[in-house]
């Protein structure tokens, strides 16, 4: 199979926008944040439900399960690394760690990489055009985020880009080495197997990013309406 090329040049793009707009320039993302994520959020939440869940379940049955417990708990040990940041936060508790760069970093590029292991597959489930959508719609909210936050630390600019050039690059980096694995590892079985792993991800995420409690109890009207954008656009890309 030819390289994905396609797919690699958006998620670079969905990324590298990101950190130009926030770390060379003096826009503030915070306001709009919330309602991308609430948008990915939803669009996840149907993409996993509606189609790689009964895909992969065809496939390989009640194993599938198992995958997707495996990605949900990986993302809750995750999460204690990055400190929210996939779903727009970051709780450093006021101040700045040296540890910062490593580790938050580090989680968002493996939490990027388990992603992005369905689109390196030869024969991968649901790599297609809303797969794809899915991923861009949540990488970009979080380069966002991840952007505002290295903007505020005491890093070098230069330093700055090169941490947060190694999150643009971890989901091509597993696209591409993934493409030259021999077909016998990298399967149509590791694909199915691979995309449950990520929809326990995805379930993660999106069902803290909608079910996050807001002041109140209340449910904001920007926030409902990006959760049926999200939901529209994949019905309409579907």
């Amino acid at each position: 199979m030819a390289l994905p090329t396609a797919q690699i040049v958006v998620l670079l793009l969905v990324t590298v926008i990101p950190g130009i707009i926030i770390l060379n320039g003096s826009l503030k993302s915070q306001g709009w944040i919330k309602p991308l994520l609430s948008l990915s959020g939803s669009f996840l939440l149907a993409l996993s439900f509606c189609h790689l869940l009964p895909e992969a379940y065809h496939h390989e049955g009640a194993t599938v399960g198992v995958f997707v417990l495996l990605g949900f708990f990986a993302q809750v040990i995750l999460e204690s690394v990055t400190k929210g940041v996939e779903h727009g936060h970051y709780h450093s508790h006021g101040h700045f760690s040296k540890y910062f760069p490593l580790l938050v970093i580090g989680g968002l590029s493996l939490h990027s990489m388990l992603e992005a292991m369905p689109i390196g597959g030869h024969n991968h489930v649901g790599s297609g055009n809303t797969y794809l959508t899915g991923i861009a719609l949540h990488k970009f909210p979080i380069a966002l985020t991840l952007a505002s936050i290295l903007k505020t630390t005491p890093l070098k600019n230069y330093s700055r880009w090169i941490w947060f050039g190694l999150f643009c690059l971890s989901a091509p980096i597993v696209i591409v080495a993934l493409h030259f694995f021999p077909e016998q590892i990298i399967s149509e079985r590791f694909s199915n197997l691979s995309s449950a792993f990520a929809v326990g991800i995805f379930l993660h995420v999106s069902t803290t990013i909608l079910f996050e409690v807001e002041d109140g109890h209340r449910l904001k009207a920007s926030k409902f309406a990006a959760i049926i954008s999200g939901l529209l656009i994949y019905y309409f890309l579907v």
